[in-house]
């Protein structure tokens, strides 16, 4: 039995914490049961982490690398990383060296209905159901990086897991130690060559025993697979930090565990042929970490992840499902139990269905299962009732969901915060360039053009390439639905017209437009309240979520260069950030030069009433960030979607100003955030940096108000 650690306090904002029983039902879930090819049923998870991984969860785990790093793929040496660990009793003995968070309500050995507790959140072992006792098996749910505590050690459901060293768990696994041989199950013979390259779905060209002594070990199946060297991936994983992971290797997990699912699921997704030129390929990518965003947005946004890929706007879903279906909006939302008000809100709706996707598709990866993958394909494809109403509960989607949804408190603001509300919502904070990125349904770009964007201006009435002024509001606001509602009078300060509306058709000329300023000049109105004489109806704002889920580019001038382009491209209007944002494996997507972009696309932007001429194509990829939620986001740090600001203060200062480095996580990881490597940089969003001492600790303290 483990001793309860001290007590981890991991944040602090005015989110009230999660009813312990819904901490712990939503912490006993483990994922689906599944079938293995000797006939035996294991849980997915369970499966997958301890037996295919090789996390060391209860056995001794220790390693030593030393690498040298091209984190941006320039062939020179960016860093050179010598690291070792050596933790007796492997994560669950060691606890705060992974930043895992305690749950005393919930003690290890606790039984539930689907695992047993191992006494922290998001660490369950697989349960026996005729015993009713643990298997010796373990494995994550979404908990593990999506939870956290407050100050009293109250587990608060949704908030990020600023102190998870995600990096530091998958390099002490089976799965990145060189010398270990690969078997179908620990502590089990090993894997014949041939066999190995027979469930792989592989060639003959594939020959794994390259010393000829008829195993195969991680080193010779990482060289024939032409992956990284194992202490080269351990390097980069840990470099990432507490709260952070490198996409890169996230997104390629398929290809790194031998005798993973999801493999097959590639191969029968593109054909036989393509599964072999993709596993043939060299599989090097830049370095790509990324923050562990706050999931509590619920409906208050349409983009779930920083590159807008969960996204209410890149499948139209619900579109698909009732037109093949032949039923209505309110129909759907029945069969997946969303609740809702008649007429149903169809935005709402494609939201609850990006979620479940979201959902299922975490799932998935953390499982290690077709099973998700198969009921998201066949929703776009075949949907039929039972599939709608069952499947989705294997991945428990419905509770998840009703948990993401759970009203929010309003910010409690005091004298000074109220002032930073003001200043937020009232206070130009810089110019941006006159341009985002929308995806295919708002876009209406052809079904073939699934995950392209189109460059679409933010002022309707400027050039594309104009610069125009910001307010915080003016990105960190609201994400309306789609059904109009009376709007309510006194209007919240985040509701008025004027901070989110940049233009408006002149009387008399639907078909073009003049600056919202210049419009309420020529009409004589003073104030957005005299906009309530003609728009007396607004989309439903739907929940509080501080962001308008804008994305915006990162190539602000236009030269097809992103990465190492940030502060140019900070200079033209852009937000800055570092761009090292891509989520694809091999190469980097970039935004297609203008000469090669095609010209005429068709786009229905908010509120559009003619097709702006002037409109840019981009490549499948992700040059481009959403506007982060601000939900909780005083207990999120650090900041940018990499994590390169340590504090909010800090992000309001100019970068050169900004610290180089600084300590992450919990004092025993013992970590320190290097802002100088690629991937790393501390570059953009130059908002409210000239502002006053005084002004810029009011807007913090309006911030950290934001539960």
């Amino acid at each position: 039995m483990l001793t309860m650690p001290t007590m981890i306090t991991l944040m602090a904002c005015g989110l009230p914490p999660t009813p312990q029983a819904d901490v712990v039902w939503a912490n006993d879930f483990l994922g689906p049961t599944v079938k293995l090819p000797d006939g035996s049923e294991v849980n997915a998870a369970a499966h997958y982490w301890t037996d295919v991984v090789g996390v060391p969860f209860r056995r001794d785990a220790q390693f030593a690398a030393k690498a040298l790093l091209d984190l941006n793929l320039d062939r020179t040496v960016d860093v050179t990383f010598i690291g070792d660990r050596s933790l007796p009793g492997g994560i669950l003995s060691n606890p705060r060296m992974f930043g895992l968070v305690p749950t005393p309500d919930d003690p290890a050995g606790k039984p539930g209905k689907y695992s047993v507790s191992t006494g922290f959140l998001g660490v369950r072992e697989e349960l026996d159901p005729q015993t009713g006792q643990g298997t010796g098996r373990f494995g994550f749910n979404c908990w593990l990086c999506h939870g956290s505590a407050d100050t009293d050690g109250r587990i608060v459901l949704g908030v990020p897991n600023t102190n998870i060293y995600l990096g530091l768990i998958m390099a002490l696994s089976s799965a990145l130690d060189a010398n270990h041989v690969i078997s179908l199950k620990p502590g089990g013979p090993p894997i014949a060559p041939d066999e190995l390259r027979r469930r792989e779905a592989l060639d003959e060209s594939f020959q794994f025993d390259v010393d000829g002594n008829k195993v195969v070990t991680i080193d010779e199946w990482r060289a024939v697979m032409r992956l990284p060297r194992a202490e080269e991936t351990q390097a980069v994983l840990m470099l990432a930090g507490p709260g952070r992971l490198d996409q890169s290797i996230d997104h390629r997990m398929d290809g790194m565990i031998p005798l993973a699912n999801l493999q097959h699921y590639t191969l029968s997704s593109v054909g036989k042929d393509e599964y072999l030129k993709q596993a043939k390929k060299s599989k090097r990518s830049v370095f790509n970490p990324v923050n562990i965003p706050g999931n509590l947005s619920g409906l208050g946004v349409s983009h779930y992840s920083w590159s807008g890929k969960d996204s209410s706007m890149r499948h139209d879903a619900v579109g698909i499902v009732t037109q093949h279906m032949k039923v209505t909006p309110s129909a759907l939302a029945d069969m997946i139990r969303f609740p809702y008000e008649v007429p149903v809100d169809f935005e709402a709706l494609s939201r609850a269905l990006t979620l479940d996707f979201r959902n299922v598709g975490t799932a998935v990866r953390e499982a290690d299962t077709v099973i998700g993958s198969d009921w998201s394909h066949r929703v776009l494809t075949e949907p039929n009732e039972a599939l709608l109403r069952d499947t989705p509960e294997a991945f428990a989607t419905v509770r998840l969901r009703e948990l993401l949804l759970q009203p929010r408190p309003a910010p409690r603001l005091d004298e000074q915060a109220r002032e930073g509300e003001r200043l937020f919502t009232e206070r130009v904070c810089g110019q941006i360039i006159n341009q985002r990125v929308v995806l295919r349904r708002e876009a209406r770009t052809p079904p073939a053009y699934e995950g392209i964007g189109v460059l679409a201006p933010l002022d309707r009435s400027k050039p594309i390439d104009a610069r125009i002024p910001v307010r915080c509001a003016t990105c960190h606001n609201h994400s309306p639905l789609a059904h109009k509602k009376l709007i309510a009078t006194p209007l919240n300060p985040l509701q008025r017209c004027d901070v989110c509306h940049l233009d408006h058709p002149p009387e008399g000329k639907p078909d073009s437009f003049v600056g919202l300023s210049t419009f309420m000049l020529e009409r004589k109105i003073d104030s957005v309240d005299g906009c309530l004489r003609c728009h007396d109806r607004h989309p439903d704002f739907g929940p509080q979520a501080y962001s308008n889920s804008w994305l915006l580019p990162f190539d602000a001038n236009g030269n097809a260069q992103t990465h190492a382009d940030e502060l140019a491209d900070g200079a033209a209007g852009g937000i800055g950030t570092d761009a090292y944002l891509n989520l694809e494996t091999l190469f980097v997507v970039q935004l297609r030069p203008p000469d090669l972009r095609p010209e005429k696309m068709y786009l229905i932007a908010d509120n559009a009433k003619a097709v702006p001429k002037d409109l840019r194509f981009s490549t499948q990829g992700y040059g481009w960030v959403r506007v982060a939620p601000l939900v909780s986001v005083g207990a999120t740090a650090a900041y940018l979607h990499n994590g390169s600001v340590p504090t909010l203060l800090d992000l309001m200062s100019e970068p050169s100003e900004r610290p180089t480095e600084f300590p992450v996580g919990l004092p025993e990881q013992g970590f320190t955030f290097d802002t100088l490597l690629p991937g790393n940089t501390n570059a953009g969003h130059r908002f409210g940096t000239d502002w006053t001492a005084e002004e810029k600790a009011a807007v913090v303290s309006f911030l950290k108000a934001i539960p």
